[in-house]
């Protein structure tokens, strides 16, 4: 993987309001009230943060190989 394209990676985050709103989500979720539609769009969050977790892990060691 190139420098600038692990480096992009790294610098990738969620915005506030994807954060609020997952943050909101997972509070329905502890106290019971989170509706289907709720926990389909929790688990798309779910999913995209563990794929950015692992594209970001492959950077990480990208980086480190090229040092």
């Amino acid at each position: 993987m190139s420098r600038d394209a692990a480096d992009y990676l790294l610098a990738l985050r969620f915005d506030a309001r994807d954060v609020s709103r997952m943050n909101e989500l997972s509070e329905l979720a502890r106290i019971g009230t989170l509706t289907w539609a709720d926990a389909a769009e929790l688990d798309s969050y779910i999913h995209v943060s563990n794929l950015l977790a692992v594209m970001q892990a492959e950077a990480r060691q990208s980086l480190q190989s090229t040092k």
